[in-house]
């Protein structure tokens, strides 16, 4: 029949240092029968080896005993005890209130006299037992816990990177347009991005992604390529909308979207269109007049609802010359003083209409100096985003806006490095599939670029920092081995660092598409290229040979590039 402890798995180590053999004996015999193991020490030198090889839940100890006294081995037990120390309970026939204090201050957590009540010691394990599983239970939390930190860390660590391929910097926007960011301290989602119609015509983007880190910026990299693209064929403002709403219903994971709004100014025919999907109002702000007109949300954010019934029409307001539009997140109404009072979107548009004209500081500055002098020192929860657009015509010639994802003319570049940490947390095929996706020169041969891009990936982390041998994989198990041994070797990395390039050019009628993946390992064998096409192994780059129109091998096998075409036709 099982026992109490067996049954609720509350069973104990007890560790009993006792002289007299028949208090052993009783012992030995109560603590069987109520499920617990049993270690026997007849004195207190025998207790402090046994307690540093056996690790003991609890001790027993007697308070007198030969040679060492109960006092003298709890101290001893106790310097040498590794985390979580054993409990310790001295067995006296003492009465004394000094000795017995003396028990607890030498580090005993309770007491019980001779002749030993079996009520109370059963009661004294119950209650160790409890303590020590809800011990075991915080410890592992915690564990979880700090799992799922550095995890976080680790994409928030990446998220940088991830953007840098995907923005552009502030530098790169025209003169009529001006942005302030002031980031929190991990990557919170927002985003700007700015590109010229073929007709001179300006689109200035503004989204909010949910989330933060790593989920975020991955979200703005699809983004912000697809209107690039479009704006750079002459899609109209509406079906911008559409495409991007349609894009990221379809890779966003469920509970995620992107909070937007597209604003297009027209130069030559002075005139300004906007659409507003989940952002706060946009302000039409004239000087001397305040704000003289508000684009509300008209639509659901970005990626939440598919289909042609989201037609994202844009409003046209009536603007003169001079007019700013000013296009903010939720980051800067839902700011928070030292008093966490928010700021709100009252004295936003109180802020921003209080611009006089010329000589007096624009909205955007005075916004930017209001909020700081409202925010003082403490850090934001979230990104704070401002754009401003002045309606001018004759606008001063944007600057070339290509840093990390470049589009210019019919060119085209993405460039990511992932360190380590991002290595641990993010899934290589997943990464591989958004910029895939995230360039539309690419629609023709997504899937061959998505499976190229994947297997060099998959080659510089297995190989090139892992270290893995890929005849591991032949045998009836070898694969099986060879990628339990990779999440193994994965899961300890700590060091080094992959870095991918792809771009595009469209030259004589036809696509160039060039895919480099280097490694700071020791790369692959170049051998590979060239193994037995029936061997279990080399797969992967078999394809890729077939596939691309060169492969090129560099830096011992530290950089593969790849290289395909196609007909701009079939693109």
């Amino acid at each position: 029949m099982a026992t109490e402890a067996a049954a609720t798995g509350t069973a104990l180590r007890v560790l009993v240092a006792e002289d007299d053999p028949v208090q052993r004996m009783f012992f030995t015999a109560v603590l069987r029968r109520l499920g617990h193991a049993v270690d026997l020490a007849p004195d207190g030198a025998t207790a402090i080896e046994l307690a540093r090889e056996l690790r003991p839940d609890l001790i027993l100890l007697d308070m007198w005993m030969p040679g060492l006294s109960g006092l003298e081995t709890c101290r001893a037990i106790l310097r040498e005890a590794a985390d979580p120390r054993p409990g310790i309970i001295f067995i006296t026939s003492e009465d004394d209130e000094k000795v017995l204090a003396e028990c607890l201050e030498a580090g005993g957590d309770a007491f019980l006299g001779k002749p030993v009540s079996m009520a109370l010691l059963s009661a004294q394990l119950r209650s160790f037992g409890r303590g020590r599983d809800s011990l075991r239970t915080i410890r592992t939390q915690a564990s979880e816990l700090q799992t799922h930190q550095r995890r976080i860390e680790r994409e928030h660590e990446m998220a940088p990177h991830v953007l840098r391929a995907a923005l552009e910097q502030t530098s790169e926007m025209p003169d009529n347009v001006r942005i302030v960011v002031r980031a929190a301290s991990n990557f919170n989602g927002d985003f700007i991005a700015f590109a010229e119609g073929l007709s001179g015509e300006q689109f200035l983007l503004v989204g909010d992604c949910t989330g933060h880190g790593l989920p975020a910026a991955l979200a703005v990299t699809p983004t912000v390529a697809i209107f690039r693209s479009m704006v750079r064929k002459g899609i109209d403002i509406a079906t911008i909308g559409q495409a991007l709403n349609n894009n990221l219903a379809r890779v966003l994971p469920p509970g995620f979207f992107v909070a937007a709004a597209l604003v297009v100014w027209d130069p030559s025919r002075a005139r300004l269109s906007a659409w507003n999907a989940g952002l706060p109002d946009l302000l039409i702000v004239r000087a001397g007049r305040g704000v003289i007109a508000r684009i509300p949300s008209q639509y659901a954010p970005l990626g939440v609802v598919a289909g042609p019934h989201a037609d994202f029409t844009p409003e046209f307001p009536v603007i003169e010359l001079g007019d700013r539009v000013v296009v903010h997140s939720d980051g800067l109404n839902e700011a928070r003083d030292t008093h966490s009072s928010a700021f709100g979107e009252t004295r936003v548009t109180s802020v921003a209409g209080g611009w006089n004209g010329s000589g007096d500081a624009s909205p955007i500055e005075r916004l930017e100096a209001d909020y700081l002098a409202f925010a003082g020192d403490r850090e934001s929860d979230d990104d704070v985003l401002i754009a401003e657009l002045t309606c001018v015509t004759g606008a001063s010639e944007s600057r070339d806006h290509g840093a990390g994802a470049v589009v210019v003319g019919q060119s085209s570049r993405i460039a990511f490095e992932l360190e380590a940490g991002a290595l641990r947390a993010v899934d290589l095929v997943s990464v591989a599939s958004q910029v895939s996706r995230s360039m539309p020169q690419l629609a023709a041969r997504a899937g061959d670029v998505h499976f190229v891009l994947t297997e060099l990936l998959n080659n510089a982390l297995q190989h090139g920092l892992l270290g893995l041998d890929s005849e591991m994989k032949d045998g009836a198990e070898g694969f099986a081995a060879y990628y339990a041994e990779a999440r193994r070797r994965l899961s300890t990395l700590r060091r080094g660092w992959i870095r991918f390039e792809l771009s595009t050019t469209v030259r004589t009628g036809r696509v160039f598409a060039s895919i480099q993946v280097t490694d700071s390992g020791r790369g692959f064998d170049p051998a590979m290229l060239s193994i037995d096409d029936t061997a279990a192994h080399g797969r992967g780059l078999r394809g890729i040979r077939e596939l691309a129109d060169a492969l090129k091998i560099e830096e011992g096998g530290r950089s593969v590039i790849a290289e395909l075409s196609w007909p701009l036709a079939a693109a």
